[in-house]
C-alpha cells in the first residue's frame, strides 16, 4: 500500500479528473491499515475471525474499485510515459520496502 500511495496515488492526486477516485482509494487504504493493526494486536479466536473476514472484504472491495475506477481514471489522466515512469518507480519502491521488512 505504501509503495502504491507514494508512486501511483501522489501523481494522480495532482490530476483533477482522477483526484476524487484517488482520495477514496487512499481512504480505503487507511481503513484497511487500521483494521490490520487491530488484527495484529488481537488474540486469534472468534472475534479475530470476524474481523479478518471484514478485512478480506475491505481489500476485495478496494481491488474492485481500483480496477473499475482508479485505473480507468489514471488512463485518462496520465500519458503513456507517465504511466511507464510510475510503474518503474512503483517496482523500485516495492523492492525498497521489502528490504526493510527482512
Amino acid at each position: 500500500m505504501k509503495a502504491e500511495e507514494k508512486t501511483f496515488y501522489q501523481p494522480l492526486m495532482a490530476k483533477k479528473e482522477a483526484r476524487e477516485d484517488t482520495m477514496e482509494a487512499m481512504e480505503e487504504h487507511h481503513v484497511a491499515e487500521v483494521v490490520l493493526k487491530e488484527l495484529e494486536k488481537m488474540q486469534k479466536g472468534e472475534k479475530w475471525g470476524a474481523k479478518m473476514s471484514v478485512f478480506k472484504e475491505l481489500v476485495e472491495h478496494h481491488i474492485k474499485d481500483e480496477e473499475s475506477k482508479v485505473f480507468k481514471s489514471a488512463e485518462k489522466a496520465l500519458d503513456h510515459d507517465e504511466i511507464q515512469n510510475i510503474m518503474k518507480k512503483f517496482d523500485q519502491e516495492k523492492q525498497k520496502i521489502k528490504k526493510t521488512l527482512k
